[in-house]
């Protein structure tokens, strides 16, 4: 009998139900915002934690159709409802991409808890990333457990300026002008 919580995302990503979540499928347009917190292992045969979202300040957020560095995220988030947690085997090949997203993510909390911590960046084509676990998974298969925690709709939150098409942004700058002289105009009234 075939396991109805095992599933073949896409070639070199397996699924693993861990609990199914609520409701049915989402649609994924693009501009949908997935929002789930993760635990990366280095598939190893000790499931060696690589980072847990959960000691961060915050769940990851992605935003779907916008070339995302970790394809395989993008297509393990697609096959998710809000509330369920899913463990994702993923290929070498579909891995690739977690070691710089890994070493962005880090970087960005060591500087969240010291303002003055120095980040280390590769230059001159250097192969390492100044952690060197992250170093060291190269090749290697990694299982992604993540807990969908919510899943947005475009329209449903405020988009970002960098997901915003040519003519949002120049709306946006537009709006902000018009509060701007708004806001100066009060301001000389009173």
């Amino acid at each position: 009998m075939i396991d109805p919580t095992v599933h073949i995302v896409g070639e070199g990503i397996h699924k693993d139900i861990q609990y199914p979540g609520k409701g049915p499928l989402p649609t994924f347009k693009k501009d949908t915002k997935a929002i789930f917190h993760f635990r990366t292992y280095v598939n190893d045969g000790h499931r060696t934690l690589l980072d847990d979202s959960r000691s961060w300040d915050e769940p990851f957020e992605l935003v779907l159709g916008h070339e995302f560095q970790l394809t395989a995220w993008e297509q393990a988030v697609r096959s998710m409802r809000p509330g369920e947690r899913a463990i994702f085997t993923c290929s070498a090949e579909k891995s690739i991409g977690y070691t710089k997203l890994s070493k962005t993510l880090r970087d960005i909390q060591k500087q969240k808890k010291d303002k003055d911590a120095v980040i280390r960046k590769s230059c001159c084509g250097s192969q390492t990333t100044g952690y060197d676990d992250l170093d060291k998974i190269t090749g290697k298969q990694l299982i992604f457990e993540i807990d969908m925690l919510s899943i947005q709709q475009p329209g449903e939150y405020k988009k970002e300026v960098w997901t915003m098409s040519e003519k949002e942004r120049y709306n946006l700058v537009s709006d902000l002008r018009q509060q701007g002289q708004f806001h100066l105009l009060v301001h000389r009234l009173s």
